[in-house]
């Protein structure tokens, strides 16, 4: 079980030709960083534009480099080379994005329960981390809103996977806790989930 370096969780996206760009970005992902766990793919309707759907997925790794030098020496690059051309409108289409959305415990994205493209494969990345997490519990408070009912998996795309050495295990730690502890706290009105203890997720994961 990898626990050195940094662990983060890193959102894939793409509404260009995404059935080529999502499992080429993970493929190069896996190149230079530690792959701990991959969610399957989701579709799901363009966020803030009348844009082609969505595909996204959840990749969990681990990297020693730093938050600011993956971004520019490692994502940004990758982005360039698989065709994105970043434009002053920040819905436009793209062949794909990398965000990174929780590093070291911390959320990054405000989003993370406030949209099925960013919610669904984060969920099943947690129910692959601990079978005992069931990903429909974790978006139980979720239940009903529009966008999860458009959402759909396509593991056509690409299939949920966890590292051989990083599989689950029973009494699996802080993760889940917190991920169940988050949930519940999805309806306030920031809609903004806790932060995780780092020395925890570490733990956990």
């Amino acid at each position: 079980m990898n626990t050195e370096g940094h662990q983060l969780f890193i959102l894939l996206g793409s509404n260009i030709l995404p059935e080529v760009n999502i499992p080429l970005a993970v493929q190069k992902l896996n190149q230079v960083l530690h792959p701990l766990a991959i969610s399957s793919t989701w579709e799901s309707p363009a966020v803030g534009s009348n844009g082609p759907n969505f595909l996204n997925a959840i990749g969990l790794y681990t990297t020693d480099l730093d938050q600011e030098t993956l971004k520019k020496q490692i994502l940004r690059p990758l982005e360039e080379q698989l065709g994105r051309v970043r434009q002053k409108d920040k819905y436009a289409p793209r062949t794909i994005d990398l965000d990174i959305i929780i590093w070291d415990g911390v959320v990054l994205d405000s989003n993370l329960w406030r949209y099925a493209y960013i919610s669904l494969p984060f969920a099943e990345i947690v129910e692959l981390l601990n079978p005992e997490m069931n990903a429909e519990e974790i978006l139980e408070g979720l239940r009903g809103r529009q966008d999860l009912l458009q959402a759909k998996r396509r593991e056509d795309v690409l299939r949920a996977r966890i590292a051989a050495e990083h599989l689950p295990q029973k009494g699996f730690g802080y993760l889940p806790s917190a991920i169940s502890l988050s949930t519940k706290l999805m309806k306030s009105t920031t809609g903004i989930a806790p932060r995780f203890s780092p020395e925890r997720i570490r733990k956990a994961t």
